[in-house]
């Protein structure tokens, strides 16, 4: 799940060749200029090597950027997905504001 949202926000995985798969070492220097707080805690908490310390199912149901209020008329596709463009996008839980 965490993965694929991942791949939807930045169209390229995680994960780019065998030994980060295996070491499960994001880049978080990439993550955090281009995403909120919210949305980087999220993927620290799920996209790394010991399950045991990932997020659960239920954890992540219940995490901020997941429960944040969310209106389909204020997103278009292009907004969200600038990011992945190279423009530096900041997806927050109240608006979403180009830097």
């Amino acid at each position: 799940m965490m993965v694929t949202l991942y791949v939807i926000m930045f169209r390229r995985y995680p994960f780019l060749n065998p030994d980060e798969i295996k070491r499960c070492q994001l880049d978080l220097k990439f993550l955090r200029s281009r995403i909120s707080e919210e949305l980087y805690d999220l993927f620290k908490s799920t996209l790394i090597r010991q399950p045991y310390h990932r997020l659960t199912m239920h954890e992540i149901e219940q995490h901020e950027w997941i429960q944040q209020p969310f209106h389909i008329e204020l997103y278009s596709w292009n907004i969200v997905t600038q990011n992945s463009l190279g423009k530096r996008v900041f997806l927050n839980i109240k608006k979403t504001k180009e830097i």
